[in-house]
């Protein structure tokens, strides 16, 4: 007899602590519903008195690329509800975009939103056959291509496109800064390499390797021209053993 009644005692405790945690559960979904729907009417009235509604988006960083862009890529629109706005999403979309780097999205309430972008640096303009053109970065990859009306100082990249050489030549030649400063195109061809100087339009064709070598050969050999033999030149050859091959003007 003691012994049923010991265990009809467990059984009444069991069932007490099923009892209460379900009571606890059955009181957490019933506050859970009341403020998730409290919170829905907030926001309901929150966005039907556009307290909460984007007012304004501004962006910080834009050179490569214009805010304009940077605000359509974002998917982000005036009169938008700024609650519906998922910033790591919306960072990622910019970053793919191809120009920028780093993007951070900070959602100021209760209607600003600030877009700050970090750019790619390109070292120069690959333009291809079809005449459509990239930016290039310094380890060759294309990060994006330029909108229609840019316009940029940086160095052109064209012909038989061997981009990865191209910009290793590029990067060799900024140790030498008369060359640097004066190169207009890299051109890629049956020959090698050759670059196009701005002001005297002249060719300089460095071949297929030793760009080192090749670039102190030249920068040492037009320290030496007088500006009356440098006006006359149309090509400069350095792509055998040190030599310098000039070939003049016609006419």
């Amino acid at each position: 007899m003691k012994k049923k009644k010991e265990n009809t005692s467990k059984y009444l405790s069991k069932f007490r602590t099923i009892l209460l945690a379900s009571l606890k559960i059955i009181i957490g979904i019933l506050i859970f519903s009341s403020v998730y729907e409290i919170s829905g009417k907030i926001r309901e009235i929150c966005y039907e008195s556009n307290l909460f509604i984007v007012k304004d988006i501004t962006v910080f960083g834009t050179k490569l690329t214009s805010k304009e862009e940077i605000i359509d890529i974002s998917g982000i629109r005036i009169n938008c509800d700024i609650f519906s706005i998922n910033d790591d999403y919306v960072a990622r979309s910019i970053i793919d975009y191809g120009f920028v780097k780093n993007c951070k999205i900070e959602i100021q309430l209760p209607s600003k939103i600030v877009i700050s972008i970090e750019e790619e640096s390109p070292e120069a303009i690959v333009i291809d056959d079809r005449g459509n053109s990239y930016f290039v970065n310094s380890t060759s990859d294309l990060i994006g291509e330029i909108r229609n009306g840019f316009t940029t100082p940086l160095p052109i990249i064209r012909g038989n496109h061997d981009i990865a050489k191209s910009v290793k030549l590029l990067n060799i030649l900024k140790d030498y800064d008369s060359l640097y400063t004066e190169l207009s195109e890299i051109i890629s061809d049956d020959r090698g390499l050759s670059i196009i100087l701005k002001n005297s339009n002249i060719r300089i064709v460095f071949g297929k390797d030793d760009f080192d070598q090749k670039s102190e050969v030249i920068q040492n050999y037009l320290e030496k021209i007088t500006n009356l033999n440098f006006d006359n030149i149309s090509e400069i050859d350095v792509r055998f053993d040190n030599r310098v091959i000039k070939r003049i003007k016609k006419g």
